[in-house]
């Protein structure tokens, strides 16, 4: 049975900000909310990690997500903290999150929360990923298909109103997060549970034999990210060296391996798969030098 953490909230908060949403179209620029996660070990213990992503994937367009140091509450985590209204939130897991995200709002022109069809989609694909760690990528895939079925018009609009906000509050002279802001990356952080959904649909599919929908999958996983996932372009590679597609492997191995990473926050296994890749693109740029000299 899949989980619906936020359906126990929704209910109620949706019909509570509806009309702050109808008033939100013509609004100013809201005042931004900062919300910060502790990751200490204890905090990270306690499912902060999980939380973190969760806030990253449904705040609305003028919630800033950081990450946060310890505050001392061990043993209360997740601890989030949002220093504008100086308020320490105990226990944030799933449905508090989301009590979280409805209530905590200093502009009532804006809207309130996620939609329900967002909260819905993020619902199924952290279904689908646990049935996607347990191989069982037949009903991975069912799951990751609705899933972006459900959310991803509203996924594309709340980050088209993040990238607003973000430019706007810098056209202003704001400085969202002083400057260090995860919004001014390239990559889009809040739609990364909707990149790895695609992702993981690519690995899914090649596994099932559906060589040309785990194309379109990975296809759509670059383009999420606005290409700059390096995981993304190797699994795109993957596909195509299934497809025995030469040139777009060649092309996709080279877009991963010219990304930008820091080699020190992966693991063994990462860099062992990144040094695989690169001996793999030696092998094909040989091949295509030897093929034009011919």
């Amino acid at each position: 049975m899949v989980a619906t953490f936020g359906w126990k909230v929704l209910t109620t908060l949706l019909a509570s900000s509806s009309s702050s949403r109808l008033a939100a179209r013509n609004s100013p620029i809201p005042e931004r909310v900062t919300l910060q996660v502790c990751l200490s070990p204890g905090c990270v213990a306690d499912g902060a990690a999980r939380t973190m992503h969760l806030l990253q994937a449904l705040a609305p367009a003028h919630f800033v997500i950081e990450e946060g140091g310890c505050n001392s509450l061990c043993g209360y985590g997740p601890v989030v903290i949002s220093p504008e209204a100086s308020n320490k939130y105990k226990k944030v897991v799933e449905e508090k999150a989301l009590e979280i995200l409805y209530s905590h709002n200093n502009d009532p022109n804006v809207p309130a929360g996620p939609s329900k069809e967002l909260v819905r989609g993020y619902e199924l694909v952290q279904h689908a990923d646990i049935l996607f760690d347990r191989k069982d990528y037949e009903q991975a895939i069912v799951l990751y298909e609705q899933a972006i079925g459900i959310a991803f018009r509203s996924a594309m609009d709340l980050q088209t109103a993040r990238d607003h906000f973000a430019q706007s509050s810098n056209s202003n002279g704001k400085s969202a997060n002083d400057g260090k802001m995860q919004r001014k990356s390239k990559y889009p952080v809040g739609l990364e549970w909707l990149i790895r959904a695609r992702r993981n649909e690519a690995v899914a599919k090649l596994e099932r034999g559906d060589v040309d929908g785990a194309v379109l999958a990975a296809q759509a996983s670059c383009n999420l990210s606005r290409n700059s996932s390096a995981e993304s372009f190797r699994v795109l590679a993957l596909v195509y060296q299934r497809k025995e597609d030469m040139v777009g492997e060649l092309q996709s191995l080279q877009t991963m391996l010219g990304l930008p990473i820091d080699e020190s926050k992966l693991s063994f296994q990462e860099k062992n798969a990144r040094r695989l890749c690169g001996f793999r693109l030696q092998k094909l740029e040989l091949q295509t030098k030897q093929k034009t000299t011919r």
